[in-house]
């Protein structure tokens, strides 16, 4: 941000503070190692301090480009059944509880799989009992039309429809998509969840055909690889990648 830039927003900060009638707190800018960033504090304007641990993380990374500096974190759904929701995702798909309490009405429960993220799933009471379903195809959702879950390998796909058989897992629909072996199926509500496995290579898609787990991994693996080498856009899903990689705004972290 070259300086006539920089007073025009400090400017404008400053304007937009005289609106308040008893302003609560106020913003200054610091600049630390060329990195600038705004601080809200309960105390007038000041000389700048060191900052934070928090305002090292609230430091811009990257110079502003054409797209937010941003990646997916988590998804909260509204269910009917909170204790059936929670032990379905704990239980059959093992998440782990992180905190539970009541917020803006509803109960919620966080729920992860990672230690570096508190929450990846909420649960929140709230949905209407009743929703229609979609119109065009029942198998997705109304609303969310799917919830995916990457898994590793394909013998962790035959775990997972292993646990959603002895668990209560509803409308089982294993699919294969080329890129990708999948397994559809429902939560206690509904909800469409995905579990799937990447494969080796990449074909135009969508595309879907049954998956048929009565086979074995190697069966499923060369007659995947002999259909998606007579499909359109057929190639290593590495060099797809490679080429779709410079179209897509990657995520930056936060300079340390």
């Amino acid at each position: 941000m070259n300086a006539r830039r920089v007073q025009r927003y400090e400017n404008s900060i400053s304007r937009g503070l005289k609106r308040f009638d008893k302003p609560k707190w106020y913003c200054h800018h610091t600049n630390y190692n060329d990195h600038r960033t705004i601080h809200c504090e309960g105390k007038p304007l000041g000389a700048p301090k060191q900052p934070t641990q928090t305002e090292t993380t609230m430091t811009a990374t990257t110079a502003r480009t054409g797209a937010a500096n941003l990646k997916f974190s988590h998804m909260g759904l509204s269910v009917k059944n909170l204790e059936a929701m929670e032990e379905f995702y704990t239980k059959v798909l093992g998440f782990t509880v992180t905190d539970r309490g009541l917020a803006g009405g509803m109960q919620l429960v966080f729920l992860s799989r990672d230690p570096q993220d508190h929450h990846q799933i909420v649960l929140a009471t709230g949905r209407p009992a009743q929703l229609p379903p979609n119109t065009a195809n029942p198998q997705f959702g109304p609303s969310i039309n799917q919830i995916s879950f990457k898994v590793a390998s394909l013998p962790d796909l035959r775990d997972i429809l292993e646990r959603l058989n002895a668990g209560g897992g509803d409308s089982v629909f294993p699919a294969n998509h080329g890129v990708a072996w999948s397994i559809y199926a429902h939560d206690p509500e509904g909800n469409n969840l995905e579990f799937f496995v990447d494969t080796d290579w990449y074909i135009k898609q969508p595309f879907l055909i049954p998956l048929d787990f009565s086979k074995t991994d190697e069966e499923i693996y060369e007659l995947t690889k002999s259909m998606c080498e007579s499909s359109e856009g057929f190639q290593p899903y590495s060099e797809w990648r490679d080429q779709i990689a410079p179209k897509m705004n990657p995520y930056v972290e936060a300079a340390q």
